[in-house]
């Protein structure tokens, strides 16, 4: 009996320096910051959708058809680049949903690494204004495109580092990630295209975007080709 309670204060005393300062083991940790990321990350994409909405211009005039015509005249400028920005962060949202949705942990360096590509995020309302004052000139394009560059090279370093460093759960097939990094390089190199052509014509510039919206369709019409070879 004598030697039972020295035995069981050295297990106690090595089960808590195996426990950090809130009272959890080092995984324990690493979901609940998982977790806190997501809330957070999902917080930040809804203010900057919503600042997107905030700056959309009201169409102005004294009849029925001067708000028609200033409505048409935002619509190529103001308008579309709000719909582009809306879809590509939502794009993001989805696509770092998913990408939380296979990783079983967060570390402290996975959590700075979200923070830089959230704060590129929270840029986009303001390149988008900036495209919608001056997309008639290249600075607008380019400087837009390079936000969007700067998203999803900062996604792409989020993913790559989850692989590399096993924070991705032992069920998720690494193929699926694979996908994923493919997607995100194809949309970057889609826009790093489009500054060359920006400094040549912006508009010809933004035009390349549309791309984007083929792609999907594109894609899925090879994956069909090869499963029917």
């Amino acid at each position: 009996m004598s030697n039972a309670v020295p035995e069981e204060a050295s297990s106690a005393d090595l089960l808590t320096e195996h426990l950090g300062p809130d009272g959890l083991t080092p995984s324990e940790s690493q979901r609940q910051t998982r977790e806190r990321l997501v809330f957070f990350s999902d917080a930040v994409v809804a203010i900057a959708m919503t600042l997107l909405a905030l700056e959309l211009p009201v169409p102005h005039g004294d009849t029925s058809g001067e708000v028609w015509r200033s409505f048409v005249d935002l619509l190529p400028r103001d308008y579309l680049t709000f719909t582009i920005s809306f879809a590509v962060t939502a794009a993001f949202w989805h696509t770092h949903h998913r990408l939380f949705q296979r990783v079983d942990r967060a570390d402290a360096v996975l959590s700075r690494l979200n923070i830089v590509c959230l704060l590129f995020i929270v840029l986009l309302p303001f390149a988008s204004r900036v495209l919608g004052e001056d997309g008639s000139l290249a600075f607008g394009v380019i400087f837009y495109a390079s936000v969007i560059i700067a998203v999803d090279l900062s996604y792409l370093a989020m993913v790559v580092y989850t692989i590399r460093h096993r924070l991705v759960r032992t069920d998720v097939a690494p193929a699926t990630l694979r996908t994923s990094v493919i997607r995100i390089t194809t949309v970057a190199a889609v826009f790093l295209v489009s500054i060359p052509i920006a400094l040549i014509n912006p508009d010809a510039g933004k035009y390349t975007w549309l791309v984007l919206i083929v792609l999907p369709s594109l894609r899925s019409s090879l994956r069909r080709r090869a499963k029917a070879t």
